[in-house]
């Protein structure tokens, strides 16, 4: 076996390894009809036909290193059943628990006023002079709440200039801060 038949095992037993989780690997030789020992045409001669060529020494065959790779499949089509079975079971269970789920009582007296922000309640936007209070809500961006103002994503940085002292960076904005949105 040549060199580089070890090589392309070792490197490929190596990907199996990193990458492996599963993968079964079988290499294997194989031997090949050679398609490309067939001489055709006048072999240089330019009037005349050239002498038979023995080619006795020649081999009519190859041999060639296969390396397969094969991922684990989903098995047997019985336990296939069986964890779709299972899944659905789950989700069932889930459905059950959410149906049965109440939603717990009001407190009886007021608390004292805390900072935390209540999130089943939405806070509405109030006017403050020149300004409107705005909770910046998951998957915000300083475009997006331009775009829901101003009708434009274009004023972003209008509003990135009124509330410096509270975002950092206006790539990164934070949900539940409360930011100032000037007036036109």
């Amino acid at each position: 076996m040549p060199k580089y038949y070890s090589k392309i095992f070792i490197y490929a037993l190596l990907v199996v390894l990193i990458a492996g989780c599963g993968t079964r690997v079988r290499a294997y030789k194989k031997k090949v009809e050679r398609v490309d020992q067939e001489i055709k045409g006048n072999q240089g001669y330019l009037f005349g036909t050239p002498p038979p060529l023995d080619r006795s020494d020649v081999p009519t065959t190859r041999t060639t290193l296969v390396v397969e790779f094969e991922q684990p499949g989903p098995g047997d089509p019985q336990e296939v059943d069986q964890a779709v079975a299972e899944m659905e079971q789950s989700i069932n269970q889930t459905r059950q628990r959410i149906k049965t789920y109440k939603t717990p009582p009001p407190p009886a007296a007021p608390r004292a006023p805390s900072r935390a922000i209540d999130v089943r309640a939405p806070i509405p936007k109030q006017e403050v002079t020149g300004y409107t209070e705005y909770t910046i809500e998951k998957n915000d961006t300083l475009q997006k709440i331009s775009k829901k103002f101003y009708d434009t994503y274009r004023k972003w940085p209008k509003i990135y200039e009124a509330n410096k002292n509270v975002i950092k960076d206006p790539n990164k904005v934070k949900p539940g801060t409360v930011i100032l949105i000037p007036q036109e």
